[in-house]
């Protein structure tokens, strides 16, 4: 029963470890939206849809504080 205890523990740590590294390589590749916005290789349709998110947030700082 330790030892299946102690072995669930170390795969939860070892989970915990894979999703903060790949969280860390997420954040570590972002681009600011206005740069994928002017981008001339991204899609119409992607750019915008962008613009929405960009509109959307500005409204909830300026309106929703």
């Amino acid at each position: 029963m330790l030892l299946l205890l102690t072995a669930s523990a170390g795969m939860a740590g070892c989970y915990y470890l894979q999703a903060a590294n790949g969280q860390w390589q997420v954040m570590q590749k972002r681009v600011p939206i206005g740069e994928v916005i002017d981008d001339d290789a991204t899609a119409g349709q992607l750019a915008e849809r962008l613009r929405l998110v960009r509109e959307a947030r500005q409204f909830s700082i300026d309106e929703l504080a």
